[in-house]
């Protein structure tokens, strides 16, 4: 062999080599959270087992880190679940890159809402509704407060202990929303379910505005196919956090229209002005909205759109009620509620890996890497973790945060635009999906 020909084998092996170590480097780093997921997910039920001979009562059923107990049953209704799993993965994402703008956005939302719907049926049509009907659901209170509306609010921190536990831990935002529609006509049950699953689901189209907005469409289309099918599917279906969920991302989005066509920050601040109104978790969770501000810069739509959200707490306040009175009593309420012995440090831990479960495997796998995609992606993802990791560390969500965290994930679910084949993690998603829904009783 002559010595160019040597040459040519020693500077042309290495280049070879190259991209085949990246790419092993690449699937290191994509694996590695979705096994510490593995692992900690039955680490935290072993833990919270272990807890409970110790004597602490964690007050999940026996299924922690989620609440709600373990019953395992195959119905019919699997039969709807795998069809649509097996659709969402052959078809999905085609679509994604193939549909024009608004047609996928249709198709993701309606997607969205068959995937929930379909998880949430597959023991009976009557676990659509079942959650609302229970002595702790707001609906309870809605005849009490279409009594006389003004005299429930004004008093709803004096009166709180007298509440069921959800309206207790909440702001009266949702009661009155809810006495209102039934001042209309709108009481079944079945409507106020679908409300909350297509208004949650509703979020994904509103986090796909805004990532077109500040980002492009193309990192929206990437991650459509296995945002659609996250698992968190099982607890939008009929919970009211979903509804949340929608008011607090299109919220987000109008504010990020407002920088094209200022009149959409009106709507913007009338919605973002209501989160704390909805839940108080919403106030750390609405941190995602400055990935809009400082990324736009427009300061005068951020203005008008902050000006118009400082007028919906004033509205409050004339009625009778204020946010610093509503904490106040909640956080009495919450003292004496059996939550508030649940141990803070297996919560602020295990409400984590709950989280993992609810953006799945394909959000985990694109975490590490979600440093290399544009900047307002980038942080739209990291601050709503930083959202659920403040919450968490605050002590004051200890446990079912499956439901109360459903307002962060389709935005932590933009990680999964990292990872590439899409049939795959789309594929690797829907079993997550399916197992949360055959295994865990969930109250909703």
């Amino acid at each position: 062999m002559t010595q160019t020909n040597l040459d040519l084998v020693s500077t042309s092996a290495p280049q070879a080599r190259e991209p085949q170590g990246a790419a092993v480097e690449l699937a290191r780093a994509q694996l590695w959270p979705i096994v510490l997921w593995a692992v900690a997910l039955p680490a935290t039920w072993y833990w919270g087992e272990w807890l409970g001979e110790q004597g602490y009562d964690l007050v999940l059923a026996g299924s922690q880190p989620f609440l709600g107990g373990f019953n395992l049953e195959i119905e019919p209704g699997i039969l709807m679940v795998l069809a649509l799993a097996a659709a969402a993965v052959i078809y999905l994402p085609t679509l994604a890159q193939s549909l024009g703008w608004r047609p996928l956005l249709v198709t993701g939302w309606l997607a969205a809402s068959a995937w929930t719907l379909a998880l949430t049926t597959v023991r009976g049509t009557e676990d659509l509704t079942l959650p609302l009907t229970k002595a702790d659901d707001y609906l309870r209170v809605v005849p009490l407060a279409d009594a006389d509306l003004s005299e429930f609010v004004a008093t709803f921190t004096d009166d709180i202990l007298d509440y069921p536990t959800h309206v207790k831990g909440h702001p009266p935002g949702l009661v009155v929303f809810l006495t209102l529609l039934a001042r209309i006509g709108v009481t079944s049950d079945v409507a106020i379910a679908l409300m909350y699953v297509f208004v949650g689901t509703s979020a994904l189209a509103a986090v796909a505005v805004t990532v077109k907005i500040l980002a492009g469409e193309e990192m929206f289309r990437r991650a459509m196919p296995v945002v659609v099918v996250v698992p968190a599917a099982v607890w939008i279906g009929t919970s009211p956090d979903a509804f949340f969920a929608g008011v607090l991302a299109w919220g987000v989005a109008f504010l990020a229209m407002a920088h094209r066509n200022l009149w959409w920050a009106l709507p913007g601040g009338v919605l973002l002005g209501m989160c704390p109104f909805l839940s108080y978790g919403l106030l750390p969770m609405g941190v995602i909205l400055l990935a809009v501000v400082f990324v736009q810069r427009d300061w005068i739509a951020t203005a008008v759109c902050a000006g118009v959200a400082l007028l919906v707490p004033v509205g409050w306040a004339l009625a009778g009620f204020t946010l610093y009175e509503g904490i106040f009593a909640t956080q009495t309420a919450w003292e004496l509620d059996a939550a508030s012995v649940r141990p803070y440090w297996y919560f602020a831990i295990a409400n984590l890996v709950v989280l993992a479960t609810l953006v799945g495997p394909a959000a985990l796998a694109g975490l590490p890497g979600s440093g290399s995609l544009p900047a307002p992606v980038k942080w739209l993802i990291w601050l709503a973790l930083f959202g659920a990791l403040f919450g968490s560390l605050s002590g004051y969500m200890r446990g079912e945060v499956e439901r109360i965290w459903l307002p962060l994930v389709y935005w932590i679910a933009l990680a999964a635009a990292v990872p590439g084949p899409r049939r795959r993690w789309v594929a690797a998603s829907v079993p997550v999906a399916l197992a949360c829904q055959i295994f865990i009783a969930s109250q909703w």
